[in-house]
């Protein structure tokens, strides 16, 4: 697989590729490599369209975003998340979609953090707050993908597919699971009355997302931004509240652009949503739904 695509990448860039390397494996394979000066990263999906996993499939199944789709606009969406003062995106040298789908992004320094809890560091959830409050203070009409020329879908149509996404999901992963098709059959007492703005977000959003200077009080970079969508930002906002062990630094960030809503609101109706992308031994759905509540 490394022959092909140095072959691939030399084509296609017309430049000398050395030092290219294996970095990490998971649903894309991630390769570090030069050319003349630049220090490189290479990503291509390692999951085939046919055979995604549920969170995959629920990003196509309600936003239509898949490996191609976040591929043709991705030059679009660095455009658009750089226009954020908080945290940069690392820019696109080059993607494609024809022979084989993938994507070269130039090199951040920094480091790499495995958790999904982001550092505790109050300067740091500081300037995540700053970070999303600026993004979801840029509002939409509609929801989709982010790409040059919007086609968003309307916001009336929303709980629809989220709906039909989890229902599908559940029968092909969850079928035996008597707790979760309970759950889903009596999921109109938890459905969000309204459901508020949509803005960009990063549907998984974690702290294994972005890369963080040596002593870990700033983020110097997003570096995962596949899963960008404009979708409801009450739908970040859950995950998020997730992935947190001290909140009131990002919330003082985050209140500069826009006021925290309710989240006993819709807390239960997307945590459900999160739970379903994760049948392969997750806790009791009951635990997921009461942990770690901090707003």
């Amino acid at each position: 697989m490394n022959e092909q695509l140095e072959k691939v990448l030399k084509e296609k860039l017309h430049k000398d590729i050395r030092n290219f390397e294996l970095k990490s494996k998971s649903s894309n394979q991630l390769y570090y490599f030069e050319a003349d000066n630049n220090q490189l990263v290479l990503k291509t999906p390692n999951l085939e369209l046919s055979n995604l996993s549920p969170f995959w499939k629920q990003l196509r199944n309600i936003f239509g975003s898949d490996f191609i789709t976040q591929t043709n606009n991705v030059t679009s969406l660095v455009k658009y998340l750089n226009r954020n003062p908080y945290i940069k995106v690392p820019e696109v040298f080059y993607s494609e979609t024809e022979e084989k789908v993938f994507q070269v992004f130039q090199r951040i320094e920094g480091r790499d953090y495995e958790p999904d809890e982001f550092p505790s560091n109050e300067e740091l959830n500081y300037q995540l707050g700053q970070y999303i409050g600026w993004m979801h203070s840029h509002r939409f009409n509609g929801y989709g993908i982010y790409s040059y020329n919007l086609r968003l879908k309307s916001s009336t149509q929303f709980l629809e597919d989220v709906l039909a996404s989890m229902e599908s999901i559940i029968k092909e992963h969850w079928s035996t699971n008597e707790e979760v098709r309970n759950y889903f059959d009596n999921i109109e007492s938890v459905m969000p009355k309204e459901i508020g703005s949509f803005g960009l977000i990063m549907a998984d959003i974690s702290a294994n997302q972005f890369v963080y200077s040596n002593d870990f009080k700033r983020i110097n970079s997003v570096v995962d931004i596949d899963a960008y969508v404009i979708g409801p930002i009450n739908l970040e906002l859950t995950v998020l509240e997730m992935c947190f062990t001290n909140c009131s630094s990002f919330k003082k960030g985050y209140e500069e652009y826009c006021k925290l809503p309710n989240f006993n609101s819709f807390r239960a109706f997307y945590r459900f949503l999160i739970y379903l992308n994760d049948p392969y031994g997750p806790p009791a759905l009951e635990d997921f739904l009461n942990s770690n509540i901090l707003f």
